[in-house]
């Protein structure tokens, strides 16, 4: 009978309430009709379905498999180009910000450098004034030194000489010092006693009208 015949076989797979099997035909005694009839007609349709319901999910996974294989291949040979660039921008960022830092320092420097250059040409330029003024200064000294020695010079051959000599000028004795005006009063002092006496013996001795000839005593 075929209720032998519905009992699953390890090689069959139950759709819909039905057997099919994936096994080769079984020959069932008593049953109307060849064999071969049975064979060709009745179990062939059902192997065809069920390799075809067998071999359709194992493409369809085949196929999955594949594209998410793909895929993840194509993420594994992004995934370093991705973190290669990422890093490439992240060093590029930091280098340009370096160079920012060194230009604003540079920025600075020349600002200081050009400060100091601008104080060192005025300290120049002051420089060489006070050169100037000292030079100038030095050679009012040299000419004061050399007055003031000439009016030395005149002073000792006042003192040593018998009769006074002409004076110096009067700016020429500014230049003297206190000291030395002391000196040269007092020496001119002794010089005009000198003189008052030479005046009142000559006045003593001379005619009073003509001041040549000696004055004549009458006995």
């Amino acid at each position: 009978t075929f209720d032998n015949s519905t009992v699953p076989h390890p090689g069959s797979i139950t759709i819909g309430g039905s057997l099919l099997q994936s096994s080769a035909p079984v020959n069932i005694p008593g049953s109307l009709g060849s064999s071969a009839s049975f064979h060709s007609a009745s179990p062939s349709p059902p192997v065809s379905l069920s390799s075809h319901f067998l071999q359709q999910p194992q493409g369809h996974l085949s196929q999955s498999e594949n594209t998410f294989l793909g895929t993840s291949a194509s993420h594994g040979s992004l995934g370093p180009g991705a973190a290669e660039l990422a890093r490439l921008r992240q060093e590029l960022d930091e280098a340009n910000s370096t160079i920012k830092q060194w230009e604003e320092s540079w920025k600075q420097a020349k600002q200081a450098c050009d400060a100091w250059k601008k104080e060192a040409e005025e300290a120049g330029e002051r420089a060489s004034a006070a050169g100037a003024e000292c030079e100038l200064a030095r050679e009012q000294r040299d000419a004061l030194e050399v007055q003031v020695k000439k009016l030395q010079e005149e002073l000792e051959r006042l003192h040593a000489g018998p009769e006074p000599q002409a004076l110096p000028a009067f700016s020429d004795l500014e230049a003297l010092s206190l000291s030395t005006l002391y000196s040269l009063q007092k020496q001119l002092r002794a010089h005009l006693e000198q003189v008052d006496k030479a005046v009142f013996h000559m006045q003593s001795v001379k005619c009073l009208k003509c001041q040549e000839q000696k004055r004549a005593v009458l006995p």
